[in-house]
C-alpha cells in the first residue's frame, strides 16, 4: 500500500513539473516571439468581420488589416495592447465602430460552448480571468483551454518557434486575421439579413441591451491611444439600407452618446460611413461590403486620413448617395 501511495505521489509530482515546463515554456514562447509590423507600417486597421471586410492595407499604403471575425471589443482591446506594445511604430489606429459592437450580444459569445471555445483558443494566452471581471463566461471553455495551455506548449508558438530557427517567417498568431477579399455577394437573401439583425440585437426576442465590458473595453481603448500618443479613428463601414433601417433605436442613441463623449479627446475622430449607398453587388451580405466595395472605400479613406491635422473634425459622416457603376 505504502508503495502504491509513494507511486501516485512520485507521478502527481513528475505531472505537476511538467505542467510548471509547459507553462513556463508557454510564456517563455509569447514573450519571445511577438507579431512584428514592418518598420514603414504605421495605420493598424483593427475590429471584427465587418472590418475584416472593409479596408484593404494594399490600397491604404503603410497600413496592416488585423481583424478577425467575431471578435469583441473586450478581444480587441487586450490584442491591441499587445501589438503596441511590440510595435512602436504604429501612429494609427482604425477601429471598427458600429452599433452591434456595443451590444448585449458580444456577452452572448462568451456564455455559448462553440463560439467561447473559440475565443479563448485565440485569446487566452492574452487573457486572464481578471479581465473577464463582470462577465458571464462559459467556465469549462475556459478551465479546458487554460489546463491545455498549461499542459501542453501551444502548438501555435511552437510552430513559429520552428520557423524562426529555420530563418522562416513565423506561421501565424492564433489572435491576428487579415483582410478578407472576396466579390460574392449574398444581397436577396433578405432572411439572411432578418437573422442577422435577430442575433445582433435580440436575445430571446428582447432587446440585448447594452455590453458594459465591451463600453469598457472602447474607454480602455480611447485611454491607450492617448497616452501612447496614437490617432485612434472610429470607423462606421458601410452596412445596406435595409440593415440600416432595422436597428432598434436603442443603439442608435447609446452611440450618439459615446460620439458626443468623445468629442473631448483630440486624438480621436469619427468616420461614419455607414449610409453609404453602393450598388447591391458591391455588399457581401446585408452589414458587409465585399472586395469591390472595399477597393473604393479604401481608396477614398486613405485620402482623407492623409490629410492635414490642422482643421480636422471630431465627427465626419458622408452623404447616402455614391454614384457607382454596377
Amino acid at each position: 500500500m505504502k508503495k502504491f501511495v509513494l507511486n501516485i505521489l512520485l507521478f502527481s509530482g513528475l505531472i505537476a513539473l511538467l505542467s510548471l515546463g509547459s507553462y513556463e515554456l508557454n510564456k517563455r514562447l509569447i514573450s519571445n516571439d511577438p507579431y512584428l509590423i514592418p518598420s514603414n507600417v504605421h495605420t493598424l486597421i483593427l475590429g471584427d468581420s465587418r472590418m475584416q471586410t472593409a479596408l484593404n492595407p494594399e490600397l491604404l499604403p503603410n497600413s496592416v488589416n488585423i481583424s478577425m471575425s467575431g471578435e469583441p471589443y473586450i478581444a480587441t482591446y487586450l490584442k491591441l495592447k499587445k501589438v503596441i506594445e511590440d510595435n512602436p511604430n504604429i501612429q494609427q489606429i482604425v477601429l471598427g465602430f458600429s452599433q452591434h459592437n456595443i451590444s448585449g450580444y458580444s456577452d452572448s459569445k462568451f456564455k455559448d460552448d462553440k463560439i467561447s471555445r473559440k475565443l479563448f483558443n485565440r485569446y487566452n494566452l492574452l487573457m486572464k480571468r481578471s479581465d473577464l471581471e463582470g462577465l458571464e463566461y462559459h467556465h469549462t471553455a475556459w478551465y479546458m483551454l487554460y489546463l491545455n495551455q498549461v499542459i501542453l506548449p501551444n502548438p501555435a508558438f511552437v510552430r513559429n518557434w520552428i520557423e524562426k530557427v529555420k530563418g522562416k517567417e513565423p506561421h501565424g498568431y492564433p489572435y491576428i486575421g487579415k483582410f478578407y477579399s472576396s466579390d460574392y455577394s449574398l444581397i436577396g437573401r433578405r432572411a439572411k439579413n432578418d437573422s442577422t439583425i435577430s442575433r445582433h440585437f435580440y436575445k430571446n426576442g428582447q432587446i440585448a441591451g447594452i455590453s458594459q465590458i465591451s463600453r469598457s473595453s472602447l474607454d480602455s481603448m480611447v485611454a491607450l491611444t492617448q497616452r501612447q500618443n496614437i490617432d485612434l479613428y472610429l470607423f462606421k463601414s458601410p452596412v445596406h439600407p435595409y440593415y440600416e433601417n432595422m436597428i432598434p433605436e436603442l443603439y442608435n442613441e447609446v452611440l450618439g452618446e459615446i460620439i458626443n463623449q468623445l468629442a473631448e479627446y483630440e486624438h480621436v475622430r469619427i468616420f461614419d460611413y455607414s449610409k453609404w449607398r453602393f450598388p447591391d453587388s458591391h455588399y457581401g451580405d446585408y452589414d458587409h461590403i465585399n472586395s469591390k466595395g472595399a477597393e473604393i472605400l479604401s481608396v477614398e479613406f486613405n485620402k482623407i486620413i492623409n490629410s492635414p491635422k490642422e482643421g480636422r473634425l471630431h465627427y465626419i459622416t458622408y452623404p447616402p448617395t455614391l454614384q457607382v457603376h454596377p
